[in-house]
């Protein structure tokens, strides 16, 4: 397996200088995605699909953790591999939502600093 500087180590899992086996806070979990979602926006630009095209983003990147997965326990893959993907598909999630909200369909869900979190049936309309 190629080495991985401990710069780009940090940047994939988000425990800053803390490599360690600490699990990272909240907001360390939050930072790594919205790193992960700028270098997105480096590579991709704005991205403006409808929904079908978002889940066929998403299942691929949930389909790359599933095999992150499944390699690990077969090929002792390192965790930070499985959190690198983790990140990814986080990513791509908030990459929809941006995109919604652009487009003003669904904004006012989570752009509501006091709505009550979303749950189950007693939240749909």
């Amino acid at each position: 397996m190629a080495k991985i500087s401990k710069r780009v180590l940090d940047r994939m899992i988000g425990f800053g200088s803390e490599v360690t086996d600490k699990v990272p806070s909240q907001s360390g979990c939050f930072q790594s995605i919205a790193h992960e979602r700028t270098f997105q926006d480096k590579k991709w630009g704005r991205q403006d699909h409808p929904d079908q095209y978002w889940l066929a983003i998403l299942m691929e990147e949930v389909g790359e953790l599933a095999k992150c997965i499944l390699d690990r326990s077969d090929k002792g893959h390192p965790d930070f591999l499985r959190n690198k993907e983790l990140i990814q598909v986080a990513a791509v999630c908030v990459a929809w939502m941006e995109c919604l909200a652009r487009n003003g369909d669904g904004a006012k869900v989570w752009e509501q600093p006091d709505a009550a979190p979303i749950r189950g049936e007693e939240n749909r309309k």
